[in-house]
């Protein structure tokens, strides 16, 4: 999956091909990243894909030393299930 950040559009979106699915977030003053939603189109679901676009957000986060606030009931339930590799981003 290719991953790219449009920040004009506030999204981390992931394509193959030409099916995509993406991220979106708002980043706060306070070097907080809001994870609002994930979307996967309805043929790729149960692939990982929305996982993989998860890691790569996070990742981005930690890189750019930001906290996470997962909005995003996926992103919630993510990061509950790998708490010890992405907790401290809370």
């Amino acid at each position: 999956m290719d991953i790219k950040q449009d920040t004009s559009a506030n999204k981390f979106i992931g394509c193959e091909g030409s099916d995509c699915g993406y991220i979106s977030y708002e980043q706060t003053d306070n070097n907080r990243l809001r994870v609002l939603s994930t979307f996967v189109p309805e043929e790729l679901r149960g692939g990982g894909r929305a996982a993989t676009l998860t890691r790569h957000v996070l990742d981005y986060a930690r890189a750019n030393e930001l906290t996470v606030e997962p909005v995003c009931s996926y992103t919630q339930l993510f990061m509950k299930r790998n708490k010890a590799e992405y907790g401290d981003l809370l």
